[in-house]
C-alpha cells in the first residue's frame, strides 16, 4: 500500500496522532518502522520504477513522469508473474502505464489532477472489501493512494485537511490489519507493508533533495519486530520484496537486503540471503573498473570464506559470536557495494553533451555576432572546421577523458563535420544583424551602462556553486538593490543640486518613488520564503493562508483585482475604455470567485457552493473569449484608422489576456504581484526616462526576474505550484496542464518582456522589436550556454543531481518558453513592415 506524499513525522509525530492504528501498532512491536530514503528526483514514477526494480531512476525521469511508459527491464512484480502470482492493483495509473500486462485486475485514477483529493481515494477504497471478503484468486494487492499528495500541492503540509486524510489512509490499514490477522490465524501467511514513495516540503512540493522529500517510513504489518528504527535506502525495498515474496531479485537490482526483515529467520537462512543478495550485487561490481583494488572486493571474498567454514563446521564451536561477525562483514559488504554502485549507475553521452555545447555556443555566437558576410568560401569554411576540431577535441580530452589521453573516433569526425556545416549555413543566412540594430544598441555597454552585461557574466559564474544556485534569488534581489541604491543616490544628488538652485517637488517625489521600490522589494521577498537555507521560515503567504488571516487575504485579493483594473482603465485609449473597463470588471469578479471556491478568500461571489471553481474558472474563459473578440475588432479598427497605433494596440491586447490568466493561476496571496510588478516597470521606466532605452530593455529584464523569485520559485522541483495546472479542471488534460504551468511558473519574465514591448510600441522610439529580442536572447543564452558547460563539468560533482540538474532543467524550460513568446510577438511586426 503506497500512500503517496507521505513523509516520514507524519508517522512518527506523535503530536497530533493522526494514525492511531498505525502508532498502535509500532509501539506494541507488532509492526516494523523503518526509515526508506529515496533519490531525488522525488517524483513518483522514478520512486516507483526504484521500488520495483531496486535500479536508481535517471534525472530524465522527471520529465517522463508525465508520460510514464512501460518497464522493460526486469522487476519485482516480473518475476512475481513469472512464478504464479496472480496481482491486482488500484490506485495512481502510473503504475498500469508502467506495467500494462501485469494485473490481473485493475482500475486507474489520475495522479496528476491535483485539486482532487476525495474521490481520487474513495475510487479505491470501493474496491477492498470485495478483494477482502469475496475475492480470493489473488495473492498480491497493491494500492496507491493519491489525496495526500494532492492535499500537499493545494494547501500544503500544514492544511487542517492532513490530519483527516491521515485517519482516513489509518481506517484503510485496520480494516486490511483485521483481514490478515484472520487469514494468518487460518494458517495462511499474509503481511502489509505500507510505505510513501517520496515525501513533501513544508511548501508542499516535492522533486528535489531535501530530508522532507526524501526520508519516508516503511511500516510492515503481521510480524513481530524489534523496537529500533533503522534506515535502509528506497531501492532495498526490490530486495526485500523479493525475499518475502521467495522469488528471484530483479537482474537491474541494487539494493540489499533489511536485516529487520529476516533477523527472525534460522541462522543458515539468513546467511544463506545475505550470499544469495551479495552474490548478486557482484556481477554488478565486477564490471567497474579496477574493482580488484577495492577493500570490498577483499571483504567479500573474505566474507564468503567464513561463511564456508563455518558451513562446514569449523567453527561451530564459537556460533554465536562467528556468526555475528559474519553478518556484519555481509552488510558492510553489501552496502559498500551499493553505494559504489549507485554513484557509478550514470552513465554519460559524451558525443551528445558535447553537441550540446557546441549548438549553444553556436547560438550565442550568432546572435552577439554584428555582421556576417554572406559569401560562402572555402577558405572561411575550413577556418571555423579547424576550430571546431580544436574545441572537440579540448572537450574531450578536459571534460570526458579519466586518463588524460586524447580519444577521437571516426564517428566523432562525421558528426563533428554535419556540425560546423549547419553552424557554417546559420551564419551565412543569418540577417545581418547591424542592419536591425539602431546606433545606440552600441553605446549600451559605455560608461555606467557596463553594470548590466557585468551582472550578466557574474550571474553566469556564480552558478558554479552550489550554494549559488540553491539561494540564486539571492543574486537577484542584490542586482536589485544595488540599481534601486544607484538610483537613489543620483536622485538625491539631483535634488541636492536643485536645492542649491531652485529645488522641484519633481526631485523629492522621485526620490520618494526609489524609496518606496525598496520597501516594496524588503516586503515582497518575505512574501514567498524559498532557496534552501531560509526556505523553512514563516512568510507572509503562510500567514495569509492561515484561517486567521482569511480577511486579510480577502482584502489582498479585492485590492490586487481593484489595482489592475484601474491600471487597464488608464492604459486603454479614451474609445475602448468603458468597454474594456466592463470586461476587466467581469474577469476580476470570476478570479475572484475561482479563489474564493478554493475557500482562500471569503466567498461573496461563488457561482455554485460546490463548484469547486470549476463554474468560476468557464465563466472566465467564456468571457475572455468575448473579450478577446473585442481585442481583435478594436485591433482592426486601430489597423484602418490609426495604423501607427496597431502594434501598441496588438502587444496591450496580449498584456491583458497574460495579466488576467496569471491572477486565475496564481496562488491567492500571488495575485497582489502581478499589479505590484505593473507599478514597479512604470515607476522604474519613469525614474529613467532619459536614459538610453536598451538600459531599459536590461532593467525589464531584471525586474521579470526578480519577481520570478518573489512569486516563491527556485531552482528546485518542489517549488513548482503544480496545482495551477489543474485550475477549472475535472479531469486530467496533458497539454492544458503544461501550458498553465508554464504560465504561472514564468508570468512575472514573460509580463517584463511584453510590457518593454508596450513601452516601445507607444513611444515609437528607441529600440525596435528585433533589437529587443536580440539583447532578451543575448541575456538568456549566455548564462545557458555557461551553466551547460559547467553542468558537463561537475558531473560528477555530490549534488550534480539534486542541486546542478534542476537548475539545468529550469534554464532550458525558461529559454523554450521566452523564445516561443519572442517568436509569437514578432510575427505581426513582421507582417506589417
Amino acid at each position: 500500500m503506497v500512500i503517496d506524499a507521505l513523509r516520514w513525522d507524519f508517522v512518527t509525530n506523535s503530536d497530533t496522532n493522526s494514525m492511531p492504528w498505525t502508532t498502535a501498532s509500532i509501539s506494541n512491536n507488532s509492526a516494523c518502522l523503518i526509515q526508506a530514503r529515496a533519490q531525488a528526483p522525488t517524483v513518483t514514477m522514478p520512486r516507483i520504477k526504484s521500488m520495483m526494480t531496486g535500479a536508481v531512476s535517471s534525472f530524465i525521469d522527471v520529465i517522463l513522469n508525465f508520460g510514464a511508459t512501460s518497464v522493460t527491464t526486469d522487476s519485482v512484480l516480473h518475476q512475481a508473474k513469472n512464478h504464479g502470482h496472480k496481482m491486482i492493483f488500484y490506485g495512481d495509473d502510473t503504475w498500469i502505464k508502467l506495467f500494462p500486462t501485469i494485473f490481473d485486475r485493475h482500475e486507474g485514477t489520475t495522479s496528476f489532477f491535483v485539486s482532487d483529493f476525495t474521490e481520487v481515494d474513495a475510487n479505491v477504497t470501493r474496491h477492498i472489501d470485495e478483494e477482502l471478503e469475496i475475492n480470493d484468486d489473488w495473492s498480491i494487492m497493491i494500492l496507491h493512494y493519491l489525496g495526500l499528495d494532492h492535499i500537499g500541492h493545494t494547501f500544503g503540509p500544514r492544511s487542517p485537511l492532513v490530519p483527516l486524510k491521515l485517519k482516513e489512509m489509518d481506517e484503510v490499514i485496520g480494516k486490511i490489519l483485521k483481514r490478515i490477522d484472520r487469514w494468518n490465524n487460518d494458517g495462511i501467511p499474509s503481511i502489509l507493508i505500507v510505505c510513501g514513495d517520496h515525501g513533501m516540503k513544508n511548501s508542499g512540493g516535492h522533486g528535489g533533495a531535501t530530508p522532507e522529500e526524501t526520508l519516508v517510513p516503511l511500516l510492515v504489518f503481521g510480524d513481530s519486530c524489534p523496537g529500533d528504527v533503522s534506515q535502509i535506502e528506497q531501492v532495498d525495498i526490490a530486495t526485500t520484496l523479493s525475499i518475502i515474496l521467495g522469488i528471484p531479485i530483479p537482474q537491474s537490482n541494487l539494493g540489499s537486503i533489511s536485516m529487520d526483515i529476516i533477523g527472525d529467520l534460522p541462522d543458515a537462512h539468513q546467511l544463506f540471503l545475505l550470499h544469495y543478495n551479495a552474490k548478486h550485487m557482484f556481477q554488478h561490481f565486477r564490471k567497474l573498473s579496477e574493482f580488484e583494488s577495492s577493500e570490498i572486493y577483499d571483504n567479500y571474498y573474505k566474507t564468503i570464506k567464513l561463511h564456508t567454514e563455518w558451513l562446514i563446521g569449523k567453527n561451530r564451536h564459537k556460533p554465536e559470536s562467528q556468526l555475528e561477525f559474519i553478518i556484519k562483514l555481509y552488510d558492510k559488504v553489501l552496502k559498500g557495494m551499493k553505494e559504489i554502485l549507485i554513484k557509478s549507475a550514470v552513465k554519460y553521452d559524451r558525443t551528445i553533451m558535447t553537441i550540446t555545447i557546441v549548438m549553444i555556443l553556436q547560438a550565442f555566437f550568432i546572435i552577439s555576432k554584428k555582421s556576417w558576410k554572406l559569401a560562402l568560401s572555402i577558405k572561411w569554411f575550413f577556418y571555423w572546421w579547424t576550430i571546431g576540431v580544436s574545441l572537440w577535441l579540448s572537450l574531450n580530452h578536459f571534460l570526458y577523458n579519466e586518463n588524460n589521453e586524447v580519444y577521437f573516433e571516426l564517428r566523432d569526425f562525421w558528426i563533428m563535420t554535419i556540425v560546423f556545416v549547419f553552424f557554417t549555413i546559420n551564419c551565412c543566412l543569418c540577417r545581418p544583424i547591424h542592419d536591425i540594430i539602431p546606433s545606440s544598441l552600441s553605446h549600451c555597454l559605455e560608461d555606467s551602462k557596463i553594470i548590466f552585461p557585468a551582472a550578466m557574466v557574474l550571474h553566469a559564474v556564480s552558478l558554479s556553486s552550489s550554494s549559488f544556485v540553491e539561494e540564486e534569488h539571492q543574486t537577484w534581489y542584490f542586482f536589485w538593490v544595488t540599481l534601486l541604491t544607484c538610483l537613489l543616490s543620483l536622485e538625491i544628488g539631483r535634488t541636492y543640486q536643485n536645492y542649491r538652485d531652485r529645488l522641484s517637488s519633481d526631485n523629492i517625489i522621485r526620490v520618494f518613488k526609489v524609496l518606496i521600490l525598496m520597501t516594496q522589494h524588503r516586503i515582497l521577498r518575505k512574501l514567498n520564503s524559498t532557496g534552501n537555507k531560509y526556505a523553512h521560515l514563516p512568510d507572509i503567504g503562510g500567514w495569509m493562508k492561515d484561517e486567521e488571516s482569511h480577511l486579510a487575504m480577502s482584502f489582498a485579493v479585492g485590492v490586487s483585482l481593484g489595482l489592475l483594473v484601474l491600471i487597464g482603465f488608464i492604459s486603454e485609449e479614451k474609445r475602448f475604455r468603458r468597454v474594456t473597463l466592463g470586461f476587466h470588471v467581469i474577469l476580476a469578479v470570476c478570479v475572484y470567485s475561482r479563489h474564493a471556491a478554493d475557500n482562500s478568500v471569503i466567498n461573496f461571489t461563488s457561482i455554485h457552493r460546490d463548484s469547486k471553481g470549476i463554474y468560476e474558472v468557464r465563466a472566465f474563459w467564456m468571457v475572455s473569449g468575448i473579450f478577446l473578440l473585442h481585442c481583435i475588432r478594436s485591433g482592426i479598427w486601430s489597423y484602418r484608422n490609426e495604423r501607427p497605433k496597431f502594434l501598441q494596440r496588438i502587444v496591450f491586447s496580449v498584456i491583458q489576456v497574460w495579466v488576467l490568466v496569471s491572477t486565475l493561476l496564481h496562488r491567492a496571496h500571488d495575485v497582489i504581484l502581478v499589479p505590484m510588478e505593473l507599478i514597479t516597470i512604470f515607476v522604474i521606466y519613469e525614474l529613467m526616462e532619459s536614459r538610453d532605452n536598451g538600459i531599459l530593455v536590461y532593467v525589464s529584464y531584471w525586474v521579470g526576474n526578480v519577481f520570478y523569485f518573489y512569486q516563491g520559485n527556485s531552482n528546485s522541483l518542489a517549488t513548482v505550484d503544480v496545482a495551477a495546472g489543474y485550475v477549472g479542471l475535472q479531469a486530467y488534460w496533458p497539454l492544458i496542464a503544461k501550458i498553465y504551468l508554464c504560465v504561472n511558473t514564468y508570468s512575472a519574465t514573460i509580463l517584463a518582456y511584453l510590457m518593454i514591448l508596450y513601452k516601445n510600441t507607444r513611444d515609437r522610439q528607441g529600440f525596435d522589436i528585433f533589437s529587443i529580442n536580440r539583447v532578451y536572447s543575448i541575456m538568456r543564452i549566455f548564462p545557458f550556454a555557461v551553466y551547460t558547460i559547467i553542468v558537463m563539468i561537475h558531473r560528477y560533482h555530490l549534488f550534480i543531481w539534486t542541486i546542478f540538474s534542476p537548475k539545468l532543467l529550469y534554464e532550458a524550460t525558461y529559454t523554450a518558453v521566452l523564445f516561443f513568446v519572442m517568436f509569437v510577438m514578432q510575427l505581426p511586426f513582421l507582417l506589417t513592415e
